[in-house]
């Protein structure tokens, strides 16, 4: 469902993740790291997120229903 036009995924050069709805800009989650964001791949066979940040970490999000 995040694959979905539904949702805008962004990457700040603070280290913040959002998760947006499409038609409202409500933040349905974020995410805080301390290295600016520079690349965002999604897995929508796996649901999953991937970061790559300025400070070379990588973190993976697993996006499932809580």
């Amino acid at each position: 469902e995040i694959f979905s036009n539904r949702y805008f995924i962004i990457g700040t050069t603070k280290g913040n993740i959002l998760i947006l709805e499409a038609g409202s800009g409500k933040v349905v989650a974020e995410i805080n790291k301390d290295s600016c964001v520079n690349d965002i791949k999604y897995d929508s066979e796996l649901n999953i997120l991937i970061t790559c940040h300025d400070n070379g970490s990588i973190f993976a999000y697993f996006l499932g229903n809580s």
